[in-house]
């Protein structure tokens, strides 16, 4: 598997964690961090079990994610109510200077990413009493403009199938 210095970068950064925290650096939970590596800036738990180059249990995967997520190199969020998705933090959109919504299709489960600027003002300039926040994370609902083509085309095609 060829890795690049920012994928070494992110494995560099959770094993240094694992010893920091006197958590164990298992070869096992090195394979995942590398496969979550390989899935891009987001991916579900099943993403990396499929990029996955020997056999992990499937406890460990989701063990090794949880603990990505507490040493901050990755950010859980749900797309689907049964489905957890990961997004690294050290990219451009996931980064502290990359706050973005998630744009999620209902239909086809692609996500697409925005940036709001005028969201983002908004909640920096918010106070809320007792807590200040540092992050945060919105994904919107809706179906994807491919998505709606296809079922405009069906239902015209149906239309047409009724009234022969």
């Amino acid at each position: 598997m060829k890795t690049s210095t920012r994928q070494t970068s992110l494995c560099d950064s959770f094993t240094a964690f694992l010893r920091g925290s006197r958590h164990r650096c298992t070869r096992e939970r090195e394979l995942v961090a590398r496969a979550a590596e390989s899935c891009g800036s987001h991916f579900s738990a099943d993403d990396v079990i499929g990029a996955l180059t020997a056999r992990v249990a499937a406890p460990t995967v989701y063990a090794t994610l949880e603990l990505m997520c507490e040493c901050g190199l990755l950010r859980r969020f749900v797309v689907q109510r049964t489905c957890w998705h990961y997004e690294r933090t050290d990219t451009e959109t996931g980064g502290a200077g990359g706050r973005h919504v998630h744009l999620v299709c209902r239909a086809c489960g692609k996500i697409k990413l925005v940036a709001d600027l005028e969201l983002a003002r908004s909640l920096a300039a918010r106070s809320w009493v007792g807590f200040t926040p540092d992050d945060y994370a919105l994904s919107i609902y809706g179906t994807c403009s491919t998505c709606r083509r296809r079922r405009a085309k069906a239902s015209t095609i149906d239309n047409a199938k009724n009234q022969s």
